[in-house]
Parts: C-alpha cells; sequence; structure tokens
C-alpha cells in the first residue's frame, strides 16, 4: 500500500475556507520505486506552500494506475484541480481524470518520455521549478484550454475503449515500437524506444487498414475521405513528440481544435525507413513523399481484409486497446495548468502565425 499524506477534515476545511484543495497522484511503480520517491519530494514542497498560498494537498495515489483513478474520483474533499508526477503515462491518468471532473491539471514532468510536457514548453525533470511553477498557475488562476483526442470503440458504444488522451494515439509501427520500449531493459527511456525503433523499421510489416476521415481544407472546409491501405505507420497526434523526443507531428497545435493525421503511403525499404526516423528527430520527415498528413475532426480506423493485423493501439505511452477505434477531436476539454510566462509565450507565437 503507497504511503499516504492526508489531512484532518477540520485541518482541510478550515485551509479551503477561502483557499483550494490539490489533489496529487505519483508513481510508486516508476522506475523500480524512485517515482514515488520524486512524488514525496513534490508533494513536501507543495505542502511547504501550503498556508501562505492557500493551498490544502491530499495525496491521492493509489497502488496502481486504476486505483489511483478511482482515489481521485471518490474524493472525500471536492478537489478545486489534479496535480500528477510523472510521465507520459501519468498524464494519461491526469487529463482523464481532470477532464471528467472539469477540474484544471499540472503536471510534474518526470517521467521517461515526457513527450506531452515536453511538447508544450513545460519544465522537464526540474521538481522545483516545476512545482513553482503549478503554485504560480494556481494563485493567479492562469488556466489554459486545450484540446484532446477522445478515442472509443463505436462497435459497443464506446464498452471496450473510452479514454481521452494527450498526446498521440499509435495505431502501427509507433505502437508496436511503444510496446517493445516498455518491456525492454535498456536503462533509458528515450535509448529504449530509439533501439525499438531501429529493430522495427529493418523488419516492417504492411499493416491492413480502412480508414475514413473527416478533416478541413486549406480554405477551412469539411471534407471527407475513405480508402483501404497496406502500410506500417499510423498515428493520431494531438501534440508533437513521441518515443522521448521524436517530432512525429511537428504542425499539431493542442488549441486549433483539429488532430494531425500521419501515415505512411507505402512501405519503404530499410534504409529509407531509418532515415525517416531520423528527419523525424527533427520533424523534418512530413516533406518525404512516404508520409500522407491531414488535419482531421474525427477518423475511423479499422483493419481491411489485406495485410498484417495492426497491433494494439497505444495512446501517451499506455495501451488503448484493437481495432475498430473511431478518434474525435475534444476541443478544449482539459484546463491546463501553466505559469503565466508559458501562457504568455503561447499566445505570442499564435499571434506570430496569424
Amino acid at each position: 500500500m503507497a504511503q499516504q499524506h492526508t489531512f484532518a477534515p477540520t485541518d482541510a476545511r478550515q485551509l479551503t475556507e477561502e483557499g483550494m484543495t490539490v489533489g496529487v497522484v505519483t508513481n510508486p511503480a516508476a522506475n523500480r520505486g524512485h517515482g514515488r520517491k520524486v512524488g514525496l519530494t513534490v508533494i513536501a514542497n507543495l505542502v511547504g506552500l501550503e498556508a501562505s498560498h492557500g493551498i490544502a494537498i491530499q495525496d491521492l495515489t493509489g497502488t496502481s494506475a486504476l486505483d489511483s483513478l478511482n482515489r481521485v474520483r471518490t474524493s472525500p474533499l471536492k478537489l478545486d484541480a489534479l496535480v500528477v508526477v510523472g510521465g507520459d503515462g501519468m498524464v494519461s491518468l491526469g487529463v482523464n481524470a481532470a477532464a471528467e471532473l472539469g477540474i484544471p491539471l499540472g503536471i510534474v514532468a518526470c517521467g521517461s518520455g515526457n513527450d506531452f510536457a515536453r511538447g508544450i514548453g513545460l519544465p522537464i525533470n526540474r521538481i522545483e521549478t516545476s512545482v513553482n511553477a503549478i503554485v504560480a498557475a494556481l494563485t493567479t488562476r492562469t488556466e489554459v484550454p486545450i484540446d484532446l483526442g477522445h478515442v472509443e470503440s463505436f462497435e459497443d458504444g464506446g464498452k471496450r475503449v473510452n479514454k481521452y488522451y494527450a498526446g498521440q494515439l499509435s495505431c502501427g509501427v509507433d505502437a508496436q515500437i511503444n510496446q517493445d520500449a516498455n518491456v525492454s531493459h535498456l536503462p533509458v527511456g528515450p535509448i529504449r524506444y530509439f533501439a525499438a525503433a531501429v529493430q522495427e523499421i529493418v523488419h516492417l510489416k504492411q499493416y491492413g487498414y480502412s480508414m475514413t476521415y473527416v478533416g478541413t481544407d486549406a480554405d477551412g472546409n469539411e471534407e471527407r475521405d475513405s480508402f483501404d491501405f497496406d502500410a506500417p505507420l499510423l498515428s493520431v497526434a494531438n501534440s508533437r513528440f513521441i518515443g522521448g523526443g521524436i517530432e512525429m507531428s511537428p504542425k499539431s497545435d493542442v488549441r486549433d481544435g483539429l488532430l494531425d493525421l500521419i501515415w505512411t503511403r507505402w512501405k519503404p525499404t530499410g534504409r529509407q525507413g531509418l532515415n525517416l526516423l531520423r528527419l523525424a528527430y527533427h520533424g523534418d520527415h512530413l516533406s518525404s513523399p512516404v508520409i500522407g498528413n491531414e488535419l482531421v475532426t474525427s477518423v475511423t480506423i479499422e483493419k481491411s481484409d489485406s495485410g498484417d493485423v495492426p497491433p494494439i493501439a497505444m495512446a501517451d505511452g499506455e495501451i488503448v486497446g484493437e481495432l475498430p477505434l473511431r478518434v474525435t477531436v475534444a476541443p478544449a476539454a482539459l484546463k491546463l495548468l501553466v505559469p503565466p510566462s508559458v501562457e504568455t509565450a503561447w499566445e505570442e507565437w499564435k499571434h506570430d502565425e496569424n
């Protein structure tokens, strides 16, 4: 059982009469228990700021991701915000809990990949900086609405799969690489992913897909397309990075109300595949004629009658499920706690883009 840090009900009520209650979830299983030690450090730093900022901290870490999610849902005190400590797997837990409860989410990015945090400019592996940034966001009410992807199993009305994701839904070789990296014994996340990527690219499969998407053309008009194809790669991205720094979707913007659909039009040779991987680390692969890229609001993905059976889909480093799946954009579904400086940088970037 994970150690719990709690408050007596009277103390919590007194502290939050004019303040707020913040739930914190850490990952006790990460990095052979090191994740929980980091999490307790984060909690200690937050506790040290309670009285001066009117913030009551509730450690809601459970014995598993599902247990932690249930603890957040059934917190004895109404939560005003949620903070998750860890990598993209913890982000997955956080976005689903926070979006469901309608509360803002803060992220202390200290996992093996940190791809979502990297893509939106949050501090990475800097605990004190991250904590101070979250406290600044809480005290200034700096909450930025961002989009999420929503994936569901449409054949049963979402009973089998029904969840949000912040980063990317991987349905091809990218999903298989993720699964390989998760069971690798190599010491560092990005190295595990790179080694798995090289192995899979050298032995590329041709997965069979039947895909229908609804997107937008250059003038913003709706367009729809359906086709079957055999190819190694298929990804539906909300943010930019996967695999500890591979910029799979460099054009992704978590506030544009769209998802980026990326796929390979045909099977590249082993050498071409490795070159695409090299380019992808810098976000330069979209210029290759091998890569298809469309802005979409929804996409339905099924297994076609040809090609290899696609792997189990993954998102934010976590298993989603087998095809068929429907993915839709959920505009402004999550309120993200960011320091005022990050919000300002986002606004300047958006202004420059326009």
